[in-house]
């Protein structure tokens, strides 16, 4: 998957078409471990830490929702399972994102910024609902939804 670093464009923009919108999805394979164990350890982490949050999606037309891992939002800072649709993510300072590269959601690097100020910035991820089930498809998605039904006490 290709990403694409932030531009000068970023800063004149101001983020408004990425940052103060949605956060990034977090794709399973950055939930570093050998074992399933390690990253399910990462995973209730990550949550616990308070600068993710589980989320959910669906187009409806499927059956059930898809959930997957982001940023939380500002505006949902105490909730560990936020379902809420735009907020500006926690990670975005005056100066852009306060994550390395290397740290940074996958969701958010494969962002290719805009050309121009009136231009848009162009998803090479695909959309939401094709990010999320990145979720789906990994050995993570149980543990992930048990976190988010509450049927685990980790969290």
């Amino acid at each position: 998957m290709r990403c694409y670093p932030p531009s000068k464009m970023c800063v004149k923009c101001g983020s408004e078409c990425c940052c103060r919108q949605l956060s990034g999805i977090v794709h399973p394979s950055q939930i570093t471990g050998k074992t399933l164990v390690i990253r399910r350890d990462k995973l209730v982490k990550m949550i616990k830490n308070g600068e993710y949050c589980i989320d959910s999606y669906s187009d409806g037309t499927m059956d059930e929702d898809v959930y997957f891992v982001r940023p939380r939002h500002t505006n949902a800072l105490k909730k560990k399972v936020d379902f809420s649709w735009g907020g500006t993510c926690i990670f975005l300072t005056d100066k852009g994102c306060r994550l390395s590269w290397k740290n940074r959601p996958l969701g958010c690097k494969m962002l290719e910024p805009k050309k121009r100020i009136f231009d848009n910035c162009v998803n090479h991820g695909g959309d939401k609902l094709r990010q999320a089930r990145w979720w789906k498809r990994s050995n993570l998605y149980g543990i992930l939804l048990d976190i988010s039904k509450g049927r685990r006490g980790e969290v």
